[in-house]
């Protein structure tokens, strides 16, 4: 089982990897959010390399993704699959926004998260606010 701030890394990994590269950018980024964000108060950002390996791991086995999310999704409280999202997002937009491939795992986050269709656009959009004028 994993720890929820195991599980938030887990998240922003997946949506990194989407398109088969991790930049720099989203690296830093996620860096930046475990030191960073509420959310992760207490956690040991010496342990943010062993666990994003971790679940690189996860990824390459067989419904490697969906294994993922599914666990993602049990470690996490209701309270914070909101904030899983809006982290996805935010690790999505760094590179000027989400390619396809990163939108086709937001989606399939949002549905294991269980979030409904306004929320999610509504943590998209605060996103896509944050970031206008960036690049």
């Amino acid at each position: 089982m994993l720890t929820p701030h195991a599980a938030l890394v887990h998240i922003m990994v997946v949506v990194a990897a989407a398109d088969g590269d991790m930049p720099d950018g989203e690296l830093q980024r996620m860096g930046q959010i475990c030191r960073l964000w509420p959310a992760f108060k207490g956690f040991d950002i010496d342990a943010l390399p062993d666990i994003a390996r971790e679940c690189a791991v996860m990824l390459q086995v067989n419904d490697g993704l969906e294994k993922t999310l599914a666990r993602a999704r049990q470690a996490l409280p209701a309270g914070l699959r909101e904030t899983a999202y809006l982290l996805a997002c935010d690790v999505a937009a760094v590179d000027a926004g989400a390619n396809w491939q990163e939108a086709r795992v937001l989606e399939q986050l949002r549905r294991a998260l269980e979030l409904d269709r306004l929320t999610a656009a509504a943590l998209e959009r605060a996103t896509a606010a944050r970031y206008a004028g960036a690049k």
